[in-house]
């Protein structure tokens, strides 16, 4: 390796510096490093709650997140940094706050690879000047320093990456293979979503590598190089297996169909899509540099030309693209991996241009069709394609100049990608640092005084912050919770929080379970308290405040656990209207037998006669559809309330009968404050929200006020009922309580007790899942699915003790495979020495 001198230090400060500056413009002490789009909810909270739960459990391999979502296989969180090595450094820093952490993380992640593109490219000879420009690419990169702040996981592994393009090189120069496995191992922990792409450049460069060092193509050489690449990187794999295998169960068990269309054609076709590479923060993000450097690789060398075509490939096809993303959708983001191959490419191209190498007229001819391509497939991009055509002809200009004087050339490359890094970075929309604080110290001080005085086991909903907050246990292990927010989780438990219990659904992605506002669901989940800002729910009272926060108790809730002979058959109560769904779900046990006990409802249909009224606002009326075209941000509906139903609990639900496209953006109607939102049609995590189903359980209710969001709205088949809620307030006194022991309840493991009062089934709102293994008097049970989500079995009338352990599937498999791969690193190491 080339040795580093003054000028060389000079280059990678300056480099750092340039990308710090980024940083502070965008920040300006004002804001958190942190956006407020997935940082908050997911990036920053879920490592501070592996750690809390370390201190708490004691096990480095924990299988269960009991406080989340009900309780979840801790896999389905994986992505977010489960055996992440970078956050686990976080374990022995407990004093160190993660919303501090993650952003010293993902700012070291940069400046790693900042350090390790440089030297990478200095090995390759280029000069210390092209090196700089290239390096310089790579820092103010979208990819990068957009994600430090939006989504950490899609850029941690990348110093590991470039550790694995340096282990391929020393495999070849020295025949050592422990730096390549080691680099594999450390990206699929630190990432295992972006490890097969990654595991992809590692292996195009490895056959890069191969044809600039052999002359001649010989096949069976050429299969005994993959072979000698393919081992240690298969090392590395197996090392990894504590996380891959679990996580693999976790993906079979837990996954969500997708319900993002992809025609095959859309594809098999081919598709110039630069947006995958050119300014895009959701792609690779260089600034359109790449181009003319891409393009100057079709030349007389094999290993160019090569390289040239995988990248080509990478952007041509949407079927990669489709592949990677493992089949979920087609999103650019799936390719930020390749970056340090771009800017290989990008390195010999400004090498080239500092030696003057370059035939301008091939690039210039290769680039405008490129761009004409790309202008062609998308037609909508005006002011990309402008921007990056401005580019390319002043890039080509300069080329031109260079030969007098080379600072020209790198004046405009350094302003376009500064200019692009610096605009796309500002249009994130960053977490206030005050605010943030203010309202994270408040709810925290008011948990600490729930759980300090109240030791039975319970549930808590906070509302403040409902999108924000599905994840944060406020460092308290003794914080229990219903929601989540995870690419991944328990889809039984999902399907019945939207579907079973028919919460809203407000979010742009199904995937986030907010604080829910129904009080059926909150009952039925074990939500003793209920953290708010404003308004009062019926059947919880007030018992603590702290300036703008109050807290909320209810003392008629459902155990976490209980027995009761009511039991209801799937046919019976899939026959039920959806409100009367809800009740049901207090009062009986869903099983899968054809047993039911008769259902005697206390829900009352509503005759809203509302037809006059919303004719009277504009709204037209066809055959029972209610159409309406909001053209400004929003309109305001009002309707008043029959005397009777005033102080009710509310149950109203409609058809969408349409959806729109993304230039006009969601649906979203609002009653009372409760949002149900359908995605427009093209949004890759459309929400398929087609039935808006409404709980309304506030106090003082007389009026029902609408805000109807921009768009057009196709609306049918209305429904309403309403409910005393003095006909569920004691339902949990018809229930056998399970009594949970909260001193041995810990990690993996729950233990309690109970006295059913008659014959029946138990349930525990724990989501159902593989892995649970029970025991009844420390005799082992087989348990099965009731209500359509949670863990349930029949039991006997008398004193019992439940004993439940969560072992995540595939743990044992995955924690053998490891200790074989740590074995085989071992034993390489040493042959290799030897040898």
């Amino acid at each position: 390796m080339n040795k580093l001198n003054r000028k060389d230090y000079i280059y990678i400060g300056l480099t750092i510096l340039i990308v710090l500056e980024i940083f502070l413009l965008i920040t300006r002490g004002v804001y958190l490093f942190g956006s407020s789009l997935d940082w908050e909810s997911q990036h920053s909270v879920l490592p501070d709650y592996f750690r809390t739960l370390f201190y708490d459990s004691k096990s480095i391999f924990p299988s269960f997140a009991f406080n989340i979502g009900n309780g979840q296989n801790i896999y389905n969180l994986a992505y977010y940094g489960l055996f992440n090595p970078v956050f686990c450094i976080a374990y022995i820093l407990p004093f160190i706050p993660m919303t501090l952490y993650v952003p010293i993380v993902a700012i070291a992640s940069i400046i790693a690879s900042i350090i390790l593109m440089y030297k990478f490219l200095l090995k390759k000879g280029y000069s210390s000047e092209a090196t700089f420009i290239s390096t310089l690419c790579l820092a103010l990169s979208t990819s990068l320093t957009f994600h430090a702040h939006r989504h950490i996981m899609f850029m941690t592994y990348m110093p590991f990456l470039l550790m694995g393009l340096f282990g391929v090189d020393k495999k070849i120069e020295s025949n050592k293979s422990y730096l390549l496995i080691i680099s594999v191992f450390l990206i699929v922990m630190t990432s295992y979503y972006y490890s097969i792409t990654s595991l992809l450049v590692i292996g195009l460069y490895s056959i890069y590598r191969y044809l600039s060092i052999n002359k001649k193509f010989d096949i069976k050489k050429f299969i005994v190089f993959l072979i000698s690449i393919g081992i240690p990187m298969l090392i590395g794999i197996l090392m990894s297996c504590i996380l891959i295998v679990p996580s693999f169960f976790a993906i079979l068990n837990s996954r969500e169909s997708t319900t993002t269309f992809v025609n095959l054609k859309d594809l098999l076709i081919p598709k110039m899509d630069l947006t995958g590479v050119v300014i895009s923060y959701y792609g690779i993000g260089l600034s359109p540099i790449v181009i003319p450097a891409l393009v100057s690789f079709l030349n007389k060398k094999k290993e160019n030309r090569f390289l040239f075509i995988s990248l080509l490939v990478i952007i041509l096809f949407p079927i990669i693209n489709y592949v990677l993303n493992a089949t979920m959708y087609i999103d650019c983001k799936i390719l930020i991996p390749f970056l340090p191959l771009y800017i290989l490419v990008i390195s010999e191209f400004i090498n080239n241009v500092f030696k003057h190498k370059i035939k301008i007229k091939d690039v210039f001819i290769y680039s405008f069709i490129s761009l004409l391509i790309f202008m062609i497939n998308y037609p909508e991009l005006i002011l990309q394609s402008l921007i990056i055509f401005i580019a390319l002809f002043l890039y080509l200009i300069t080329i031109l100049i260079s030969k007098k004087n080379i600072n020209y050339f790198t004046i405009v490359v350094f302003l376009f990608s500064f200019g692009i890094c610096l605009i796309s970075n500002l249009n994130d929309t960053l977490v206030i640092k005050d605010f943030y604080y203010k309202n994270y110290d408040n709810v925290k001080d008011m948990i600490n005084v729930i759980t300090s005085e109240d030791k039975s086991f319970y549930r808590i909903n906070n509302q403040i912050g409902k999108k924000t907050t599905p994840n944060e246990i406020y460092g308290n292990i003794d914080y229990y919770s219903s929601t989540i927010y995870s690419s991944l989780s328990n889809q039984k438990y999902n399907n019945f929080y939207y579907d079973g219990i028919n919460n809203n659904i407000p979010n742009r992605n199904r995937a986030l379970l907010s604080a829910s506002s129904n009080i059926l669901s909150m009952m039925h989940s074990n939500n003793k308290y209920l953290i708010l800002d404003k308004k009062q729910y019926q059947g919880y009272e007030e018992v603590y405040a702290n300036k703008n926060v109050h807290v909320y108790k209810n003392e008629d809730i459902l155990p976490i656990g209980y027995s009761t002979s009511n039991i209801m058959s799937i046919k019976d109560f899939n026959s039920l209207s959806f409100a009367d769904k809800q009740e049901a779900l207090l009062k009986y046990i869903v099983v899968g037998n054809n047993t039911s006990k008769e259902f005697n409802t206390n829900i009352k249909k509503i005759n809203l006669n509302i037809d006059e009224e919303l004719k009277k606002q504009g709204i037209k009326i066809d055959e029972g559809h209610y159409l309406l075209k909001v053209k400004s941000e929003k309109k305001m509906i009002k309707l008043s309330l029959d005397d009777q139903y005033k102080d009710k609990i509310l149950f109203i639900k409609f058809k969408m009968n349409s959806t729109q496209e993304c230039t006009i953006g969601d649906q979203r109607i609002s009653i009372n404050g409760v949002v149900n939102k359908l995605t427009c049609s093209d949004w890759k995590y459309y929400n398929d929200n087609r039935e808006f189903t409404y709980t309304l359980s506030f106090k003082d209710i007389n009026t029902i006020r609408i805000s109807v969001s921009k768009g057009i709205y196709d609306i049918s088949d209305i429904e309403a009922y309403y409910l005393d809620y003095n006909d569920i307030k004691d339902v949990n006194k018809e229930v056998s309580p399970f009594i949970i022991d909260r001193e041995k309840t810990k990690g993996d493991f729950i233990y309690g007790s109970i006295d059913s009062k008659e014959d029946g089934y138990f349930i525990l709102t724990v989501p159902y899942d593989k892995g649970f293994n029970i025991k009844l008097d420390n005799k082992e049970i087989e348990y099965e699915l009731v209500d359509n989500a949670y863990i349930g079995f029949k039991i006997d009338k008398g004193n019992h003790n439940i004993e439940i352990e969560y072992r995540s599937p595939g743990r044992l498999l995955g924690m053998s495979m490891s200790i074989i791969g740590i074995l085989s690193l071992i034993g390489i190491s040493i042959y290799e020495r030897k040898k």
